[in-house]
């Protein structure tokens, strides 16, 4: 089973629509055991780094990562990122590459 929770208010998909720069993370020590980490995305919203969403992820793989993306942009349609900075997972950076060809990506 590759269940995903996404979990973000709706201030907070505002926020997400309206900010063009991201740093996205996970963490694995704090989850529920059914799930293998806590992946967060955080915008940079007036010059401040705040988080716009929580994912709850059972995989670390690139179908995992399509499928979170797939589901942000289901609520929020109006999501045009240009920037991503995040750490070295290839298979992220992979589905990040494919799903907004003309972002920039550093890690």
């Amino acid at each position: 089973d590759d269940r995903i929770m996404v979990f973000g208010s709706t201030e907070q998909l505002d926020i997400l629509q309206s900010v063009d720069d991201f740093l996205v993370d996970g963490t694995f020590k704090v989850v529920p055991e059914i799930f293998y980490q806590l992946y967060i995305v955080h915008g940079i919203y007036r010059g401040h780094v705040v988080p716009v969403l929580y994912a709850l992820l059972r995989r670390k793989n690139a179908v995992t990562y399509q499928r979170l993306i797939n589901q942000i942009v289901e609520f929020a349609p109006h999501w045009y990122p240009r920037s991503f900075m995040l750490d070295f997972e290839q298979a992220c950076i992979n589905v990040l590459d494919a799903s907004f060809p003309h972002i920039a990506l550093s890690g």
